[in-house]
């Protein structure tokens, strides 16, 4: 049976929430990711994106996991989707003044980097769209400081390979800029997508 990150995100939040009860310090560092291809993130991402990280506001709410990080993403290039200029994208997780809710493998985007995201919008009625990063880490991409590559980092997660559904791209850690964007066109086209900026 195949697992679709969102359900493998909620597995993981369910670790989550268990330890963050008591909030304290906590973390969820016993995280298993089924393994996705490039073109498995692209397929199942509703936005993806190039964008610089504008700000960043750690929010408390009265649902589990209860923390909450979200960012400020401008879109510089738009490689599926239609998004706005600025878009928001929120994580489970985040430092408060009781204490750190972690989650081992999800990304923590950082303000004034350049990211490449394959995102899935988050349920939520009237509100403007809140996104996630598709696959965890493995939907993010930081930008290098000379800009010619783009690289993920895998976080301490215990990968599970789903055999046939992996097609390209699983493992790789770096990408030049340019053979990631020929691929992203490629895959535009081939969906009938096209790359724009807003």
């Amino acid at each position: 049976m195949r697992s679709h990150p969102t359900q493998v995100l909620a597995w993981t939040l369910a670790v989550g929430l268990l330890l963050s009860v008591a909030l304290g310090s906590a973390s969820a560092s016993a995280t298993t990711l089924v393994e996705a291809g490039l073109p498995e993130l692209y397929e199942r991402a509703e936005l993806v994106i190039e964008g610089r990280v504008l700000s960043s506001a750690v929010l408390e709410t009265p649902v589990q996991p209860r923390v909450f990080t979200e960012w400020q993403v401008s879109v510089d290039k738009v490689w599926k989707g239609t998004p706005d200029g600025v878009i928001s994208v929120r994580h489970p997780g985040g430092k408060v003044a009781r204490g750190e809710l972690v989650i081992e493998g999800m990304p923590r985007l950082e303000v004034g980097e350049s990211d490449l995201l394959f995102l899935e919008r988050l349920p939520g009625p009237g509100e403007a769209p809140r996104y996630i990063v598709l696959g965890m880490w493995q939907g993010r991409f930081v930008r290098s400081s000379d800009g010619l590559q783009w690289s993920r980092t895998a976080s301490a997660t215990q990968m599970v390979s789903p055999g046939r559904w992996c097609t390209g791209g699983e493992g790789q850690t770096a990408f030049s800029v340019a053979e990631l964007r020929r691929w992203l066109e490629g895959m535009g086209e081939a969906a009938g997508d096209k790359g724009v900026s807003p």
